[in-house]
């Protein structure tokens, strides 16, 4: 609907312009031609990059809680009541109990605690990493979100034709076109 202006050359987007004068007008207010490096395509990028982080940081903050404290707050009757619950009667001490259900859960891939404060209860929790995961993927996310936000802060882009053997000096007005990076300045003579 609205052409960016990176993504044209100028005669094509002038030529646009020409055709459509209230679409231009509207579009030119609103920085609609310039989507992506416009500030409120920025702020809302970054309104959405701070909430995944609050979040994330929340959801780590919690799940760290929940792992320093006892993995399975519960008593006797709740984990009987469990598909997978099984009581035995051990005849060693708890701490040989544990050891013993270490090695055969562990195989399994469970977490295996013992919960003293009912008694001496072995607790095992299987999937106990899966929050993490969870957590991973938002950090990924918000990696990617902060790559959009300096891509479009600091991209400039072009269109030069050089035939061969010519040489062509690096400045504005040697491209067809030239985005220039609106907040950025890397130094080079096409950005000054």
């Amino acid at each position: 609907l609205f052409p960016q202006h990176s993504g044209h050359s100028l005669q094509d987007f002038q030529a646009w312009q020409s055709a459509h004068p209230i679409l231009n007008s509207i579009s030119e207010r609103l920085l609609l031609t310039k989507i992506y490096s416009s500030w409120w395509f920025l702020v809302a990028i970054s309104l959405l990059l701070l909430g995944t982080l609050a979040c994330t940081l929340a959801r780590i903050g919690s799940e760290w809680g929940r792992h320093r404290r006892t993995i399975l707050q519960a008593n006797a009757t709740a984990i009987s009541q469990l598909k997978s619950s099984l009581v035995i009667d051990w005849p060693g001490t708890p701490a040989e109990a544990t050891a013993a259900a270490r090695r055969v859960l562990g195989k399994a891939g469970y977490l295996v605690h013992l919960h003293t404060t009912t008694g001496a209860q072995i607790l095992a929790e299987k999937g106990w990493l899966s929050p993490w995961g969870s957590i991973i993927f938002h950090f990924s996310f918000l990696i990617v979100l902060i790559g959009i936000v300096y891509s479009n802060m600091s991209r400039s882009t072009g269109s030069i034709v050089i035939t061969e053997g010519q040489t062509v000096a690096e400045m504005p007005a040697s491209y067809l076109t030239l985005s220039e990076a609106p907040y950025w300045d890397d130094g080079s003579a096409a950005l000054r």
